[in-house]
């Protein structure tokens, strides 16, 4: 295992077969909405299904608002500790939002993030939680320790990336992982173009992140990121902004086609 501390170049530890093999509570990279939806209905009936549409708009000549249409954008899944009868002193709470790609892209999962949160004093030990991590996704690519709180990465990309890279987009997806709402707004923190000198540690490829943030009781939150490359997310959103912008120039070309067959002032 690659630690934050190991000055050589960090490579994978663990070469899984690709990110379309690794999942989330079942959740891949590249299911349609309907698989989405039936693996969190196997996951946990309980958990309430909330679907976010993102509205293809944009302002015309006339500076008037006109939408073109909208696309599925993200479905979060979440459920009340206390919900159905569940023990809330006990039984963590659990979100999971999941991204889709925007048109003309096939409508595919991009991106999974979830968390599980214990009630305080409640979760289990961290050793136990670490070990159902490396049963199931294998030794990290790398890892680091920040206070209470473990971060650990496996890529699934085997361009040679520098520890302060990974730890740059480390810190990008765990931020935005932990300050998700249930407003579907992932999606629009997500680069929006491929642009890899300014994306977060280059373009690492399509990756997964668990961080593991304890108190003296326990493990008390578990954030887990599964997403495609940064750089392919941020191509898809700037196809759909394209897209956009040529349905803007067919309705400016349509106003000036009416504009054109309409009669002269009589002076």
């Amino acid at each position: 295992m690659v630690t934050e501390n190991d000055e050589s170049m960090a490579t994978d530890a663990h070469e899984p077969e690709g990110s379309g093999s690794v999942d989330i509570i079942g959740l891949r990279l590249g299911m349609t909405k309907e698989q989405v939806v039936a693996v969190i209905q196997a996951h946990d009936p309980k958990l309430r299904i909330s679907e976010s549409m993102t509205p293809l708009v944009r302002s015309d000549s006339r500076r008037m608002t006109i939408k073109f249409g909208e696309f599925l954008s993200e479905i979060m899944a979440y459920g009340s500790r206390g919900d159905q009868g569940s023990d809330p002193t006990v039984e963590p709470s659990d979100s999971v939002t999941i991204v889709f790609s925007g048109p003309p892209a096939e409508e595919k999962v991009v991106l999974i993030a979830r968390k599980l949160q214990y009630p305080i004093g409640k979760g289990p030990s961290n050793d136990i939680v670490e070990s159902a991590i490396a049963k199931k996704y294998g030794s990290a690519s790398y890892q680091k320790e920040e206070g209470q709180s473990s971060l650990q990465l496996w890529r699934f990309d085997d361009t040679p990336k520098s520890d302060a890279e990974l730890a740059q987009y480390l810190g990008f997806i765990n931020l935005h992982a932990s300050n998700w709402s249930h407003a579907g707004k992932f999606y629009l923190r997500l680069p929006a173009h491929f642009d890899v000198s300014r994306l977060p540690g280059g373009d690492i490829g399509s990756a997964l992140s668990v961080q593991v943030m304890t108190q003296s009781q326990g493990v008390w939150i578990i954030y887990t990121v599964l997403s495609e490359s940064l750089a392919d997310i941020g191509r898809i959103k700037a196809a759909t902004t394209d897209l956009t912008h040529a349905r803007l120039e067919e309705h400016e070309a349509q106003l000036r086609k009416e504009a054109e067959s309409r009669s002269g002032p009589k002076l």
